[in-house]
């Protein structure tokens, strides 16, 4: 019987060590396990960090009195139902189609091998709730083989060892229907509040891409960013290792190729992408067509040819208020799109709003309905991959950049 009981902690001392060495891990690199939790869209950015304390400080503390006996019932039981908690979240989101990350080790990540997605999250807490309840269910069962021996003047004390684990085991299946019921209750909650973190951020991302690009032309001589050939039918742009064929009026998507690297240090910044969609090397805030063309591309009465390409200034726009500078691709109509477009981004449907940045800077969320129809030909006849008409709010204002996109 000497092997089983040692087999049983060894069940038992696993999943307890795991988590302390997690605890660890997290309160070593702590920035690295708050990003984790944000990418769970649950909390507002600002708790993130001392959640993640928390967490951690929780996490070590279980561990460490569990190993040295202190309250390790209680210890054990809270473990169980921090691991089963975490594990059926994670389940949850995986079954929503959201793929959040887990830091779970923090600075051991660095250096060990581990999978950091949803599934194998799930996978690894099954296991070590599995190794959990085979090491308590061996050493419990152990506690009735001496009573047996010593006969019927033992009997009280079997009657007490079986109530004792059956009361042990009761616990544990409690807590899981606990913690069950409890997330069960609280997911619709927990998406709603997901779904708005992610808008918040989205916002930020864009005001923030207001700013930089603002700044942009006070660095170039009032020009907003222009960095296609209009006479090439496509130009090469390269960043970190990745080189992409882009037309003229593709650029709409690709400004991150050309303002990234001089102000934010890479052009796959995560401010780029917003947190709606599925990361792709295009940014998701779209630089509308009309700021690389001069206003008379834009109305239909001066519209002559490919030499009206070009760059605008920032000194052009006559309405800052009512300029869209950027526009967040949620529910875009990128199926209207004409061209051999890269592979593209998850459109979700937004619904009759759109969110936009405006030149003065201002982020607004606007229904569909307040934005002034664009130029009806789109970008118009040109050899590349283009918008053949006006699909999307924003991108094509009649008059260019001296015209305006919101009407009220």
């Amino acid at each position: 019987m000497i092997w089983k009981k040692r087999i049983g902690w060894v069940f038992l001392v696993l999943p307890v060590g795991f988590v302390l060495i997690a605890g660890i891990g997290k309160l070593l690199d702590l920035p690295q396990f708050a990003r984790s939790i944000d990418s769970l869209g649950l909390l507002p950015a600002w708790s993130t960090r001392s959640v993640a304390f928390l967490i951690a400080w929780v996490e070590l503390s279980l561990a460490l009195s569990w190993l040295l006996g202190i309250a390790r019932r209680r210890s054990g039981v809270a473990i169980f139902a921090m691991i089963s908690g975490f594990g059926f979240l994670y389940l949850v989101l995986y079954l929503a189609n959201q793929r959040p990350t887990c830091n779970c080790l923090g600075l051991l990540a660095k250096y060990l091998v581990v999978r950091s997605d949803a599934i194998a999250v799930v996978i690894r807490n099954g296991v070590l709730l599995a190794f959990m309840l085979l090491g308590a269910w061996m050493l419990r069962s152990l506690q009735d083989c001496p009573a047996s021996a010593q006969g019927a003047g033992k009997g009280e004390a079997t009657q007490a060892m079986s109530v004792q684990r059956a009361f042990t085991i009761l616990e544990l299946v409690l807590v899981m229907v606990i913690v069950s019921m409890l997330l069960l209750l609280t997911t619709p909650f927990l998406r709603s509040v997901r779904q708005s973190a992610r808008e918040t951020q989205s916002a930020v991302n864009a005001r923030a891409h207001a700013q930089v690009l603002t700044m942009y032309t006070d660095d170039n001589r009032g020009s907003w960013p222009w960095f296609v050939r209009p006479k090439s039918t496509y130009t090469v742009l390269r960043s970190e290792g990745i080189s992409v064929p882009v037309s003229y009026f593709q650029s709409f998507q690709f400004w991150n190729f050309a303002v990234g690297p001089g102000y934010y240090g890479s052009a796959f910044h995560p401010s780029f992408f917003s947190p709606l969609y599925k990361r792709n090397i295009t940014t998701h805030y779209d630089f509308p067509c009309a700021f690389i063309a001069t206003p008379e591309y834009w109305n239909p009465t001066t519209r002559s040819g490919m030499e009206q390409l070009g760059s605008t200034r920032i000194s052009d726009v006559q309405f800052p208020s009512a300029k869209v500078l950027l526009i967040d691709r949620t529910g875009a109509a990128e199926k209207h799109l004409n061209g051999p477009w890269p592979e593209p981004n998850a459109i979700v449907d937004a619904g009759p709003e759109r969110r936009c940045a405006t030149v003065d800077g201002a982020v607004r969320r606007l229904r569909r309905d307040a934005f002034v129809l664009g130029y009806s030909k789109g970008d118009g006849d040109y050899h590349g991959p283009r918008h053949s008409g006006d699909t999307n709010e924003g991108m094509h204002t009649v008059d260019g950049v001296r015209g305006r996109d919101i009407s009220r």
